[in-house]
């Protein structure tokens, strides 16, 4: 009874951190979602550190994150012009050079893993600017995405638990069921044609509905993909800085693959 209490007191904090963080001004979301962004590579980078035996300088790493987060931002709601490529270069290649000047004995090993982080967590929350500076500052859009994340994450573990008997990926996560991935899927497509018949949020019905596939599939992916990170570090939660929850990254790891493919799509039905 306990442990539920503080996993709805978390949770609450939660998802009114997300729903302010799209809702209430530019700057609030910047600061919230860079902080997001930042607690869950500072997990990735730890868990990194435990599958690869070898120390990583996380502080630089996160503020090299950081200042991409930036630039994304400042491009996306068009307060300067930036020439994202030429900087991205520049950051990169400094980063390696000053790796080269340290003569790590393990370069390669941290130069894999750091970006892989920028690729898996950093461009994916950075992402997010370009969605969110719809019609100057507009957040619907995301938040109607984590509406899906979260409905799909919830009934896939409730048909999961009472129904599911088949692992829908036994070598990597075994507790994940087909039954709980089907049911989730179809609940969440219910809860989306229920909501958009009283919200639309910038999509129609039926934009929603490809949407919601196209989300729950990436989803999964990314809750399959952080569990085989997770699975070679040894660990069961990514973090303990959420109470009940786990850490940033368990809460984040749908969302992490989904962004990309969720942005992709908007802009291939000419939202964005």
């Amino acid at each position: 009874m306990k442990n539920l209490i503080q996993r709805i007191i978390t949770g609450t904090i939660y998802v009114s951190c997300v729903f302010i963080g799209l809702l209430i001004h530019p700057f609030v979301f910047f600061g919230v979602f860079l902080l997001f962004m930042s607690f869950t590579l500072y997990e990735f980078y730890d868990i990194a550190k435990q599958i690869t035996q070898t120390s990583f300088n996380t502080f630089f790493g996160i503020i090299f994150s950081a200042t991409i987060f930036t630039l994304f931002f400042i491009d996306a709601f068009s307060y300067a012009h930036i020439p994202l490529l030429p900087i991205l270069l520049v950051l990169f290649f400094g980063f390696l050079s000053v790796e080269l000047y340290l003569k790590d004995t393990h370069f390669f090993q941290k130069l894999a893993y750091t970006a892989l982080g920028i690729l898996y967590i950093t461009i994916p929350f950075s992402s997010v600017s370009y969605i969110v500076a719809k019609n100057s500052f507009s957040g619907e859009l995301m938040c109607g995405f984590f509406i899906i994340i979260w409905s799909h994450d919830t009934f896939s573990y409730i048909w999961g638990v009472n129904i599911g008997k088949h692992p829908l990926v036994p070598k990597i996560s075994p507790k994940k069921t087909i039954e709980g991935f089907i049911g989730g899927f179809l609940s969440t497509i219910l809860i989306v044609v229920l909501i958009t018949r009283f919200f639309s949020y910038g999509l129609s019905p039926i934009q929603w509905i490809v949407a919601a596939i196209i989300i729950v599939v990436f989803a999964t992916i990314g809750d399959v993909f952080e569990s085989l990170l997770k699975r070679q570090a040894n660990k069961k939660d990514s973090s303990h800085l959420l109470p009940g929850h786990g850490g940033f990254l368990d809460r984040f790891d749908s969302a992490i693959f989904s962004i990309p493919a969720f942005f992709a799509y908007l802009h291939v039905i000419s939202v964005l």
